[in-house]
């Protein structure tokens, strides 16, 4: 059964991303986070800060995987350097 596209809030998303990007780094581990951000910036053109800003403000669908995976590594990246203030979203993604 598939799933259908997730719109909005979704009360588990925060966890998924963080399992999707744990689950990825995993997979791919001779690949550091600052690595696989510095691919995501490179191939996108755009900084992994303001990507994910703009991403939870739901300008960046949350059902493409590349969106949702780089903004769970990112997350990963925020937790491991011990940022506390991530950005709240204003709208679209709320976790």
């Amino acid at each position: 059964m598939t799933q259908p596209k997730q719109t909005g809030a979704h009360p588990r998303k925060k966890q998924t991303l963080r399992e999707a990007a744990a689950e990825y780094l995993a997979t791919h581990p001779r690949v550091s986070i600052e690595e696989r951000l510095a691919q995501y910036e490179h191939r996108y053109n755009l900084s992994s800060a303001e990507f994910y800003a703009r991403y939870m403000r739901g300008e960046y669908p949350c059902e493409e995987w590349d969106y949702f995976r780089w903004a769970g590594i990112y997350e990963l990246h925020l937790r491991r350097n011990g940022t506390r203030n991530e950005p709240q979203p204003t709208s679209g993604h709320s976790f």
